[in-house]
Formats: structure tokens, sequence, C-alpha cells
């Protein structure tokens, strides 16, 4: 099974280049494929943060196996493709016993089917604690080319600040990071990034809200990214987790609220996940980035 070519049509080559306004608009574009429907397509730049010990990388792997075996993510649907799982925080035989018991979880929920785990457990690969470091020379280039040589829909690197050597607060620093994930990785291969990442702590008193600014580190990590999904807990009910997702290509999703499963170590929707509209006219032009 490979949807690679689906997930991919319209990305390369299709709308770049100057063309008079007529000409543009009546070409044929075609929109890749979403892989997590309205909220992830091929070729974009996902990040995903989290505050302290919400549970950011069970969401993560769980985004991972749901993909590369094509059943839905906390609700949303998704098209399956291969999916390369960069850990760069947790040790390999503890990582081995969460995805041992994430999967048996999801089947048990009936979330996925065995006919699907047994396509995750293909269509997935780990690395746990890589060397691979975002800003040294060529290792972008070899994880873009990595990627286009096996075909992967989808790369997760978890957490992104495991990958960078240096200060991750500098924006000029991690300007030249994304530009080159851009250039190095996407346009080469195609494939959605999905950067794990945190969120920022909050002043005595504040409420996080779950907007962009509540990314930790330099703003140039929200300002690259085509996606930003960020999770935060419920002060009042622990039992829930609320996810406020800011797309750029998608109509945005207010204050989305799931619970998490500890026996089964899986997330769940509290409700079903919202459609998109069937025009682009219809989104306000508040909602568009």
């Amino acid at each position: 099974m490979d949807a690679r070519a689906e997930l991919l049509a319209g990305w390369k080559d299709e709308g770049y280049g100057r063309r008079r306004l007529g000409d543009f608009l009546d070409s044929n574009l075609p929109e890749p494929q979403p892989i997590v429907a309205n909220v992830i397509p091929a070729g974009t730049i996902t990040i995903l943060a989290g505050q302290h010990k919400v549970g950011k990388t069970f969401m993560l792997t769980q985004m991972a196996l749901t993909v590369a075996g094509g059943a839905p993510w906390i609700g949303f649907e998704t098209t399956p493709t291969k999916v390369l799982y960069l850990n760069y925080e947790v040790a390999a035989w503890s990582y081995q016993r969460r995805i041992r018991g994430q999967l048996a979880g999801l089947e048990r929920q009936g979330i996925m089917t065995p006919p699907q785990i047994e396509l995750a457990k293909k269509n997935v690969v780990v690395e746990s604690l890589p060397s691979l470091r975002l800003n040294h020379k060529g290792a972008v280039g070899e994880l873009g080319e990595y990627l286009d040589k096996g075909n992967f829909g989808m790369v997760i690197i978890d957490p992104v600040r495991g990958a960078i050597k240096g200060d991750r607060n500098k924006d000029e620093t991690i300007d030249a990071i994304m530009q080159s994930l851009l250039d190095q990785v996407v346009k080469v291969s195609g494939a959605a990034i999905v950067l794990g990442h945190h969120m920022r702590k909050p002043q005595p008193g504040e409420a996080l809200t779950g907007s962009t600014w509540d990314v930790k580190g330099a703003g140039a990590f929200s300002d690259a990214a085509d996606n930003i999904i960020v999770m935060w807990r419920d002060k009042k009910d622990r039992t829930t987790t609320h996810m406020g997702f800011t797309l750029r290509h998608y109509e945005g999703i207010d204050d989305y609220k799931v619970t998490f499963q500890p026996a089964s170590k899986v997330f769940k929707p509290l409700h079903a996940a919202p459609s998109p509209p069937s025009d682009i006219s219809q989104v306000s032009s508040d909602d568009l980035i």
C-alpha cells in the first residue's frame, strides 16, 4: 500500500512561477489530499505544543499510528501513509512499552482494527534518541532524501528541542532551521512535518488560552508553521484536555476537547470532529492567516 502519490497530487511543480491573474485562476491546481482531514495536508509544517506532562508524546504517537494505519486521529479521518517518528526524549525500552500498550489500547477502544494495526506496524519507522540535529550542516538534506526515497508522507520530530543544538530562543537560528526544513524536506519529499514542542509556563495567575503566543521559544516557530495545535489541561476537570487549532489552509478549530484514557494510553474526542466549510468563501477573514 502506498498512498503517497495521491497525497502529493498538486504539491510539486504546479502553481509556481509568474502568471497573469486570469491564467492563474484558469489553471487546474489540484489540492493535496489531507493526511489528517481538515487539519494537516501534505507538504506542510505543523507544530503540536503541549503543557508539561499533558500527554503530548502520547498524542503524537497516536497520530503516527492512526495515520499509518488509516484510522481516525482523535476523530479526524486520515489517509494511510508511511510515517517516520524521531523520538528524542524516551529511552528505547520505555518507548517500546508505551507503543505496545497504546496499540493494545487503540484496538480495545475500537479506534483501530487488527488489520489497521498490522498496517501501522509496517508503515511506521521509529528511531529512538537519534543523533540528527536540524542545525548541523547537511542533516536536513539527508532527512529530506531519506523521506523521498522511502515514500514517507509524514515525519514526526518529538520534541523539536531535542533535534536542535544550541539556543532555541534566537529567531535567526529558528528561522534558518524552519526555512531549511521547508526547502530541503517539504519541497523535496512533499511530506508533512510535525514538530512536537512545549508551551511556555504561564505567569502567576495567568491562564493559557491556546493562543499561538503560548508556544515556547522563539517566535519564529509560530511564524513559520502552517498549522499550530496546542494542548492544555482543564484546571477544573483534570480528565479533560483542551486543544486549539490555528490552521493556514483550513478553517481554525476553537477549543476541541479530548479525554485521556490512562488504562488504554489513548485520547478520545468528547464530541464529533467539525466538518470543513464547503467553500473557502464561507471562512471569515478573521479566520485566515
